[in-house]
């Protein structure tokens, strides 16, 4: 019929635009951070521009953002002065701009900064309260073959400003406020960022930085973390790049 036909026309349509803007799609990217280049992206034609925006949607498995959310994008989130972190909620997710990337994330409710969540002994997997998971790395023991977990009461808190962390290799104490400026830490991370404390001591700022007391155990093993933060989408990214 005439109705099926133009379907198909429009999804013939649809699926060789997707194949013109890939390799366009592909100079702007980030794959580490699932993330497009900002001065990339505005170095395009202005008409690319939108179809780069709608073909990352798609590379992320997400809905269509509208023509609007679109605009509003180019407009206020793109062309925001270098010295800003716009956001734009789109839907279920967040479009962020931090220095010179825009990130597309799943919008989560501030964490709860006086929340204090313990760690059980043996439990190599916390889940975190609306804040994705961690993880310790390996096993760490003493020189007798013990587990050192069952030597600390292991809580997880959020930042309050102003804490302080030793560090491997390096001399004194250090505002972990200069630390996330040196890592470039985007804001938003910043405070969901999970604090460890051994027996109210700070051990591990997220799979950042791990204090010096704590990093390196008599046995020679060292002490790690991962966080994982679901609107990360990093297993399923990640098995996305290895095809890319």
């Amino acid at each position: 019929t005439t109705v099926s036909r133009a379907g198909r026309h429009c999804h013939q349509g649809h699926v060789l635009i997707s194949e013109l803007i890939d390799p366009l799609f592909r100079q702007v990217f980030c794959q580490q951070e699932q993330a497009l280049f900002v001065t990339l992206l505005q170095a395009l034609n202005p008409l690319e521009q939108p179809m780069i925006i709608r073909h990352w949607f798609k590379w992320r498995g997400l809905e269509m953002p509208s023509e609007r959310a679109v605009n509003l994008l180019l407009t206020q989130v793109l062309s925001a002065g270098k010295d800003r972190c716009p956001e734009l909620i789109v839907g279920d997710y967040c479009v962020r701009r931090f220095q010179d990337k825009l990130y597309l994330l799943k919008a989560f409710l501030p964490v709860d900064a006086g929340f204090v969540q313990r760690w059980p002994q043996g439990e190599n997997t916390l889940v975190l309260k609306d804040n994705g998971q961690l993880r310790r790395m390996g096993r760490v023991q003493w020189d007798d073959g013990r587990d050192f977990w069952q030597h600390y009461e292991v809580t997880v808190r959020y930042r309050h400003g102003g804490e302080k962390i030793g560090l491997p290799g390096r001399s004194g104490t250090h505002l972990v406020k200069k630390l996330f400026q040196e890592a470039k830490v985007p804001p938003w991370l910043r405070s969901r960022m999970p604090f460890i404390f051994f027996d109210g001591q700070l051990a591990a700022v997220g799979d950042k930085w791990v204090a010096d007391a704590f990093y390196e155990m008599p046995a020679g093993d060292k002490l790690q973390f991962k966080w994982t933060l679901a609107s990360d989408n990093r297993k399923e990214n990640d098995e996305k790049e290895n095809n890319y």
